[in-house]
């Protein structure tokens, strides 16, 4: 439960926020559609972003960490499916603002 609304989004939901629930979105549109079929359901997110203030309204700057966490299924997993993997999220500088 989150427990208040601000206007740094459309939803009215911190930016944090946002980010995480589609993250998690994502997370389990993968494991469904078997993209990556080793993901277990009851995976975790978390973002943390920079904010700087502004005429006395924070404003956020940049996201400086993203965290994923999931169940997966016991199966051989190859370093080089991760990275593969890994390797198609945007890179920090395109999310520079």
């Amino acid at each position: 439960m989150f427990g208040y609304a601000t206007d740094e989004t459309e939803t009215l939901m911190p930016l944090t926020h946002n980010l995480a629930t589609s993250l998690g979105a994502k997370l389990t549109e993968v494991r469904k559609n078997g993209v990556c079929p080793w993901v277990r359901p009851d995976g975790k997110t978390q973002v943390t972003c920079e904010y700087k203030v502004v005429d006395g309204r924070p404003i956020p700057k940049r996201v400086h960490t993203v965290v994923i966490s999931t169940q997966v299924r016991v199966i051989p997993l190859l370093i080089d499916t991760v990275t593969r993997l890994l390797t198609r999220l945007p890179t920090a500088s395109s999310t520079d603002r």
